[in-house]
């Protein structure tokens, strides 16, 4: 191991090591990764787990029906982010695009089960729901969610 990243607390949360094929590896504890993009709408609010779709003029903003043209889900624990120019501006959200995620699911298309493939949801803005019909999808289900309304669960978005 050649360099730790540590935390406030001691807390190892990244590494660079040798792997003993005459390369390295950066571990951490983050699962996908990410870009800062731009929110559509300023003062909308848009939580990690939220599925978010281009707006109009190129931002992201929660997907409804209005706007579906999938981007990703915003991540809260990202293992890169590019676009870094934009860390400490709240106009920008970190959006996972590929990895593994937590997103805000609902039931309203039925229950999930591992490997469903998920797209958005037509009742929840920023929900991803089991994916029924052919057209754009975000990822599939790790772990399955079976209980009515919304909640939280893991999907490999790619």
């Amino acid at each position: 191991r050649w360099i730790d990243f540590m935390n406030g607390n001691g807390f190892i949360v990244g590494k660079v090591i040798g792997n003993g094929t005459n390369t390295l590896t950066y571990s951490t504890n983050g699962a996908d990764f990410a870009e800062y993009f731009r929110k559509e709408y300023p003062a909308e609010a848009i939580p990690a787990e939220s599925l978010v779709c281009l707006g109009p003029t190129g931002g992201v903003t929660k997907c409804t029906t209005q706007y579906h043209n999938i981007i990703g889900i915003v991540s809260a624990n990202a293992a890169f982010i590019g676009n870094g120019a934009h860390d400490t501006d709240p106009n920008y959200i970190s959006v996972g695009m590929t990895g593994q995620l937590n997103a805000t699911v609902t039931t309203d298309n039925g229950a999930i089960h591992a490997g469903d493939m998920l797209t958005y949801s037509t009742f929840t803005p920023g929900a991803v729901t089991k994916a029924t019909t052919a057209g754009q999808v975000v990822g599939k289900a790790i772990d399955a969610y079976a209980i009515p309304g919304t909640g939280s669960v893991r999907i490999v978005v790619q």
